[in-house]
């Protein structure tokens, strides 16, 4: 990825990050007037245009380190059974998935509302199975 590349990804990613924030605090502070179905609509139209590039945009530009976080609590949960069943539910592009993965994890399965969050997730070949909810 080039410098220019980077600086595209950065606005683009702030700018729906932006977005989705809008979108909750609007349903935050007018609960009665928003719909419920609308900003889910809203918030989805947003991560299908951000799953492309949201695992950069996620740990380089805002820092987003949950999923080593995760990798690292499940180690120290489960040392010596790689093979048990992990859910992950939200599992968007598949950070968790991929980070589970690299400690030797294997059975893990996905769940996402984003369609194209999973198909981002798919590619990484991490998961046993992913789920569209």
């Amino acid at each position: 990825m080039t410098e220019g590349d980077d600086n595209d990804h950065q606005a683009l990613a702030q700018k729906y990050m932006g977005e989705i924030k809008e979108v909750l605090m609007t349903a935050q502070e007018n609960p009665d007037t928003v719909s419920r179905e609308e900003d889910l609509i809203k918030q989805q139209e947003i991560y299908s245009k951000l799953s492309t590039y949201y695992d950069h945009s996620a740990q380089e530009i805002f820092g987003y380190k949950g999923h080593i976080l995760t990798g690292q609590h499940a180690v120290r949960l489960y040392p010596n059974n790689k093979d048990i069943k992990i859910l992950d539910f939200s599992a968007g592009t598949g950070l968790v998935g991929e980070e589970l993965t690299k400690h030797g994890f294997q059975n893990i399965y996905g769940i996402d509302i984003n369609k194209e969050s999973l198909a981002t997730a798919q590619k990484k070949d991490c998961y046993k199975g992913l789920y569209l909810m």
